[in-house]
């Protein structure tokens, strides 16, 4: 209802009461909060596109390494020696950042390459949607490293620090211990190369998990969380002994700072005492995307697996030569 305003030296104007404009705001409210989740909604689906590019990307440069090399890049050697990601920059068109690692000694060795390491933002191992972090303590030289958000897949158990491959969980739990290794596409070794061919991975490669998603870890004043850090060894591969975004805590040989990120767990230094008596390393697959992850497959597709999904499925989607018939799905 409108009402008319007589003015000075002039009629009547017809103008809106208060009561009409509070309900005009009201519905313009209404209008934009029913708008917003949908703006959001399509953000996220933006991100997540271009987090499944980036793993078709990274995924089609394994196999054009394989095409130069007869294999696919080795996971890592020893600590702050160059990872698959490191190998795999000559294929995304980053061969001058390449030239400047010692492939042949650790990073903090090398000023050239922790310069590189600590200005180049590598974007193709960046999901967008998470929020980028940097590792701060300044052990070994580390120092204002960028964190990222894939890790290359490891099978479906844990890996020592120090001698590579446990044959089998290690914690001493009957039911654990029958969890045995079958083959991942990647490993740490302390002292020696691993390299996997296709003709390795008897399970198939449409069903074998070549790289997913894990999330940056948080970082402080007083410490930090190195998960993320894809170009380190200890931090570079997952394991699928755990589902994807499990709520059980990840385990790393230093450097996890579990006040900073309550509800995404990290535990320091936990020792096998039963096959190695060796620090514990068991990254699991997480994302911020809502209900599971992006995870690259060895034959270049991108699956997004749900949180939900049968363990013993993901586990044998982990493995080279587990002999499961299981397939993406």
């Amino acid at each position: 209802m409108r009402c008319n305003v007589k003015i000075r030296g002039g009629g009547n104007v017809r103008a809106f009461t208060l009561v009409e404009l509070l309900v005009v705001i009201a519905i313009i409210g209404i209008l934009i909060a029913l708008l917003l989740p949908a703006v959001q909604a399509a953000r996220e689906a933006a991100r997540r596109m271009q987090c499944i590019n980036n793993l078709k990307q990274m995924v089609l440069s394994m196999h054009n390494y394989v095409d130069a090399h007869k294999a696919f890049p080795t996971g890592a050697i020893n600590d702050g020696r160059p990872t698959w990601a490191i190998h795999l920059l000559p294929y995304i068109e980053q061969g001058a950042i390449y030239s400047e690692f010692n492939l042949n000694g650790v990073y903090y060795a090398n000023p050239n390459a922790t310069l590189q390491m600590e200005r180049v933002d590598f974007s193709h191992l960046q999901c967008p949607s998470d929020q980028k972090q940097k590792t701060v303590t300044p052990t070994n030289g580390f120092s204002g490293f960028q964190l990222h958000n894939y890790a290359a897949c490891s099978g479906n158990t844990a890996n020592s620090y120090s001698t590579g491959w446990i044959p089998r969980w290690p914690m001493g739990v009957p039911e654990e211990d029958q969890v045995e290794h079958l083959g991942g596409m990647f490993q740490v070794n302390g002292t020696r190369p691993f390299w996997a061919t296709f003709g390795s991975i008897p399970d198939g490669t449409s069903n074998t998990m070549a790289v997913s998603e894990v999330i940056q870890g948080q970082s402080d004043a007083t410490g930090d969380d190195r998960r993320g850090f894809t170009l380190w060894s200890a931090a570079t591969l997952y394991t699928a002994y755990d589902p994807p975004n499990t709520r059980n805590p990840d385990y790393m040989y230093a450097f996890c700072n579990v006040a900073a990120n309550p509800h995404m767990p990290c535990t320091l230094n936990v020792i096998d005492t039963v096959y190695t008596q060796q620090y514990i390393i068991k990254i699991s697959s997480r994302s911020r995307h809502t209900g599971g992850v992006n995870t690259g497959m060895a034959d270049g597709s991108v699956q997004f697996f749900s949180s939900t999904i049968n363990l013993d499925n993901w586990r044998a989607l982990s493995t080279t030569r587990g002999g499961e018939s299981v397939g993406a799905f």
